[in-house]
């Protein structure tokens, strides 16, 4: 049968918690930005492609 190879492994990842700075938004954000800097996507131009296309499933992670 035909397919293609998937590698099933899964890394643990532990991110810090979110802490309270008094500016939600601000922590939000900087969780986020973790986050996506330790999946190895670069946080930035995630961040912007997710606002510019105000598609609230916005996904284009690629690992440059």
């Amino acid at each position: 049968m035909g397919g293609i190879a998937v590698d099933e492994t899964f890394d643990t990842m532990k991110l810090k918690p979110i802490t309270d700075t008094g500016n939600e938004a601000h922590d939000i954000l900087m969780y986020v930005y973790d986050a996506l800097q330790a999946k190895g996507y670069d946080p930035i131009t995630q961040l912007v492609g997710y606002i510019i296309s105000g598609d609230p499933t916005y996904g284009s992670f690629t690992v440059e």
